[in-house]
């Protein structure tokens, strides 16, 4: 991540390109050329250390990374006419997943990178084009950092697995849209069966890329983003709030697995839905203050209310203090 001192930005870029490209030569292209260059080193021993047999569990995950990348934007030419670019997103999340055994790679992950990628290596500046790769990969792992819980099993139930994001989001339509809430409970439809995809990926798959970048513009600029992404997806429920009122189970699972491009409300717009977001973030914020507000003043109405016993109290002790000083030292 770069610093907030501009001044800093070459020299910090500069030892990050540095940085992968070690992680490229020790993970990629090092045990390579030393399984090449291996005179001794049988490709059928089990000994746990052998570079062959560090390749056949590097394979296994290749190929698991390499069926998601190949189906990366299949219809956007940026991809599809240049394998390079394919070749970058492989490199990366396989670079990403031996540096976090915890995690490794989950499926998914090469639609967060992705639209990061394409970003960079669109950009204006011959420089950032060169090294989009580079850049994109600590893009990635900066903010894989703040979402990593959502693709850890053993936190899903925690407060900031994904369970317990869902649990937020739903607490949040709750109090914003008891009705559409209400209903949605009652048709049993549980929140995982889509929102474990537009949580986990960002809402990546659910829009197309130029609204996503829009989308993403607004997320990664705010102060607490991942409140911004689970009030969003509130919006976004309550954009389709007449289809789902009036749905049934079948239907509002169809369609909220592929969110319409047009409801009752009118056109899916990005900007609207962001705009919409925005009005929500105040009015939570106003009544989150209205709240504060109202505490305090029952605060200083409880402390009014006991002042006057308080007082009395003192007063009594006071007075027993004086009388008890008198007795002891023959005070008048």
């Amino acid at each position: 991540m770069l610093p907030l001192q501009t001044s800093q930005w070459p020299d910090v870029s500069y030892r990050g390109r540095e940085l992968y490209d070690t992680y490229v030569e020790e993970l990629i292209e090092g045990p390579a050329r030393q399984r090449e260059e291996s005179e001794v080193d049988d490709p059928l021993s089990d000994r746990e250390n052998s570079a062959w047999s560090t390749y056949f569990k590097d394979k296994e995950l290749m190929e698991e990374i390499n069926k998601d990348v190949q189906r990366t934007y299949p219809d956007l030419h940026f991809f599809c006419d240049d394998t390079r670019h394919y070749r970058a997103l492989h490199r990366s999340l396989f670079i990403y997943a031996k540096l976090n055994p915890g995690i490794r790679y989950v499926q998914g992950m090469n639609e967060i990178y992705a639209p990061i990628y394409y970003v960079l290596a669109n950009d204006q500046n011959p420089e950032s084009r060169e090294h989009a790769e580079r850049d994109a990969f600590f893009c990635f792992v900066h903010l894989m950092s703040d979402i990593r819980d959502h693709f850890c099993e053993s936190l899903d139930h925690s407060e900031s697995g994904i369970k317990g994001s869902l649990s937020q989001m739903m607490s949040i339509l709750k109090s914003v849209d008891h009705e559409l809430w209400e209903n949605l409970k009652s048709k049993q439809i549980n929140p995982q069966f889509y929102g474990l995809r537009w949580l986990s990926l960002l809402l990546s798959q659910e829009f197309d890329l130029p609204d996503l970048l829009r989308l993403w513009d607004s997320l990664f600029s705010v102060e607490d983003p991942t409140q911004f992404l689970l009030q969003f997806c509130c919006v976004m429920l309550m954009h389709v709030r007449h289809e789902l009122l009036c749905g049934d189970f079948g239907e509002n699972i169809k369609l909220l697995q592929s969110f319409p491009s047009s409801s009752a409300a009118g056109p899916t717009d990005i900007n609207m839905l962001l705009r919409k977001t925005t009005e929500l973030r105040s009015t939570i914020a106003n009544e989150l203050k209205n709240i504060e507000v109202r505490d305090q003043q029952n605060q200083q109405n409880e402390m009014s209310e006991s002042s006057e016993p308080l007082a009395a109290s003192l007063s009594n002790a006071s007075g027993w203090a004086r009388a008890k000083a008198r007795s002891l030292f023959g005070w008048e």
